[in-house]
């Protein structure tokens, strides 16, 4: 099984920023795409609606088994979440980057 071409690893510090944020949006999206509810979503993936509600919020950040457990309720992988997460996070800092050299 060939894969795609790899992107360049993003360097970080401690922490990921943005990394809630863009799983967020990539979590809302694919659910809307599906037309499932967040109650549809806890109840198919076993997690609670409330967790759910937080994570597409972006005021919680998901474990490894939380990604595997959204990604089967949302008939996916967990490879394609954490590709869509990485595009998302890779857009974000790219117009942080532009909105930061034009203020400086």
């Amino acid at each position: 099984m060939a894969l795609g071409r790899i992107a360049q690893p993003v360097e970080f510090d401690e922490e990921v920023p943005g990394l809630e944020i863009a799983f967020a949006e990539v979590l809302r999206t694919m659910r809307a795409k599906r037309d499932v509810s967040q109650q549809a979503l806890a109840t198919e993936s076993g997690l609670g609606r409330t967790y759910i509600s937080l994570l597409e919020r972006g005021l919680r950040r998901p474990s490894l088994a939380t990604v595997f457990l959204l990604a089967q309720a949302l008939s996916t992988t967990p490879m394609e979440i954490v590709t869509q997460v990485d595009a998302a996070l890779r857009a974000h800092m790219t117009s942080a980057k532009r909105g930061s050299q034009r203020r400086g």
